[in-house]
């Protein structure tokens, strides 16, 4: 049972890491100190024809971000087996801790989509597709100084972002 609660879901995310024709890599957690682990989670990988694919999260699947930081952690989790050139959707859910034990309460956190690679390039009079990369590095050191902008973005084409320097 998926139960849509009230509560603030805005401090978690879903990220989709990397997509193949036949994998996606999905990053899911909170950098937000007030939150904890679930005792239990998992992502749900929804197929166009509405079936489910559930990778379970553990608690020793979690991982912190950062070495002296408990209260922020994350996940990643790999899907394989895909078909090329489909549209897949994904979902973190946990599981709502419960006076009565024997209902069993999820709730959807986070929501995402993606569609994976195609086989081949499409050929002329075929619908492109369309490829994004980003990049972010955190400095390991932080100084007392307020950072500079560190991120870049650029399109497949060797386009720089309107708002962004190129590499």
């Amino acid at each position: 049972m998926t139960l849509s609660l009230n509560t603030n879901k805005g401090k978690w995310s879903l990220a989709v890491l990397r997509v193949t024709q036949t994998t996606a890599k999905v990053w899911v957690g909170t950098l937000f100190h007030t939150l904890r682990k679930p005792e239990q989670a998992c992502v749900e990988l929804i197929k166009p024809d509405g079936t489910r694919i559930r990778k379970d999260i553990v608690s020793k699947d979690w991982q912190r971000p950062f070495r002296y930081v408990y209260q922020r952690f994350y996940t990643t989790v790999e899907f394989e087996d895909l078909e090329p050139g489909t549209h897949y959707e994904v979902e973190f859910i946990r599981r709502m801790d419960s006076i009565y034990r024997e209902v069993e309460e999820w709730q959807v956190l986070r929501h995402g989509q993606f569609d994976t690679l195609p086989a081949a390039l499409p050929v002329a009079g075929e619908r492109p597709f369309t490829v994004a990369l980003a990049v972010v590095s955190i400095p390991t050191v932080m100084v007392a100084r307020p950072p500079e902008p560190i991120g870049r973005c650029m399109s497949v084409v060797r386009k720089p972002c309107a708002h962004m320097s190129p590499f």
